[in-house]
């Protein structure tokens, strides 16, 4: 998608793969629905602009926008927010996780090497909804009639 520059771009719930580093200097949507996931490979560096956002945008307005806790990067080497920049989702990277002042993240960062952050403010993705209670079980059999 985009040889890697995906500025401007809407993404739909799906596994997107880069063989390069991937930047976008204008804002990148997802839409999608609670319930849906976006995974992005990316074999390269990610590279965020200065005051550039993701997006999250409801398929159908009645069911809600794609969660942060249902979005996955996965960054083969460093994940860079310039200043004012707003990221989503779960990024996994082998280098490191660099904020430029007054960036903003909706996100777990889990990078091998270190963060660095300059004026931050980084939120956890709220957690999923708790399971519905299992019904209870059914009572035995009751036994057969005596002869």
């Amino acid at each position: 998608v985009g040889a890697g520059v995906i500025s401007g771009k809407t993404f739909t719930p799906g596994v997107y793969s880069w063989a390069t580093r991937v930047t976008f200097a204008t804002d990148i949507t997802l839409r999608g629905t609670p319930d849906d996931y976006f995974v992005f490979q990316i074999h390269g560096f990610l590279a965020v602009g200065a005051g550039i956002r993701i997006r999250l945008e409801a398929e159908d307005v009645g069911r809600g926008a794609p969660q942060a806790r249902n979005i996955v990067w996965q960054v083969s080497e460093y994940v860079s927010v310039a200043a004012n920049g707003h990221i989503e989702g779960t990024f996994l990277s082998k280098a490191a996780a660099t904020f430029g002042a007054g960036a903003t993240c909706v996100c777990r960062l889990y990078p091998q090497v270190a963060v660095t952050l300059t004026s931050n403010t980084i939120s956890n993705p709220p957690p999923a909804p708790p399971m519905p209670p299992s019904p209870p079980p059914s009572p035995p059999p009751a036994p057969p009639p005596s002869p």
